[in-house]
């Protein structure tokens, strides 16, 4: 009888050991799943900052009306600034010598931002950037 009951008490000890072996694994695979990264996927913010002048009347020859066009011209080593949804500064970069300028950043509302001056023009422009998404802004300073 005391075999009988030694057994039934062996059987009882191995059953819960394999349960709790069981149990170790299972909290370990859970624990190695819980830590999968999730990356961000950026998206791309591409501008130009450039100077847009109007004709200059004095172009035509005198007597006739003028024939000079508008004209562009890049803006460079301009500080580009970008500002979250609360307003907070996440990325200053300068624009190249084409007026061009990149940045890129998580999903999100920002505003971008160029100097302004006295001059009228497209100082700031509020984008709306998705991951893997591109942006265009162009930002402009306008003379008549």
């Amino acid at each position: 009888m005391f075999g009988r009951v030694f057994g039934h008490i062996l059987n009882r000890m191995k059953a819960l050991a394999v349960a709790a072996f069981t149990l170790v694994i299972a909290a370990g695979c859970g624990k190695g799943a819980a830590t999968v990264s999730t990356s961000t996927v950026l998206g791309h913010i591409h501008g130009t900052f450039i100077l847009q002048a109007g004709p200059v009347p004095t172009c035509g020859t005198p007597g006739t009306p003028p024939a000079c066009e508008a004209f562009t011209q890049p803006i460079a080593d301009a500080t580009i600034t970008v500002l979250n949804s609360t307003g907070q500064r996440v990325v200053v970069t300068t624009t190249n010598a084409q007026g061009v300028f990149d940045a890129s950043l998580g999903p999100g509302t920002y505003k971008v931002e160029a100097p302004s001056g006295q001059e009228p023009g497209a100082y700031q422009q509020t984008v709306v950037l998705t991951a893997g998404g591109t942006v265009d802004v162009a930002l402009h300073v306008s003379e008549p």
